[in-house]
């Protein structure tokens, strides 16, 4: 899953896919660009290395303050936006509204795939 992806695996037992996660495609536009898209949202799973459950954060920053919506390792989200961030961190906007993610927090390692 992610950017690039032709088509994204099947979720894995126990995966909870997130309200309204049908859709596939990609929220990065050709050269790497950041880009909203409403008509085909990219499908991203929250696959942390350290296992533990996450709360979406109300703006794209990795400190940013945290919403009440949590996600549990394997569930599958619809991503509308893909915002590049500093270190090489990519901030995923949720397209249910819910908040923002991160692919990866330095220090820990992947959360997205």
């Amino acid at each position: 899953l992610g950017p690039g992806s032709p088509t994204p695996p099947l979720p894995s037992p126990g995966a909870k896919p997130l309200p309204g996660a049908p859709g596939v495609g990609s929220a990065t536009a050709p050269g790497g660009a950041a880009r909203a898209s409403s008509a085909s949202p990219a499908m991203w799973r929250y696959s942390p290395v350290n296992g533990k459950p996450i709360p979406t954060r109300m703006a794209p920053e990795i400190e940013a303050p945290r919403t009440t919506t949590r996600l549990q390792p394997g569930d599958i989200m619809q991503v509308i936006e893909e915002k590049p961030g500093p270190g090489g961190v990519i901030f995923l906007k949720l397209a249910d509204g819910k908040g923002w993610l991160f692919d990866q927090k330095p220090g820990v390692g992947v959360m997205c795939v």
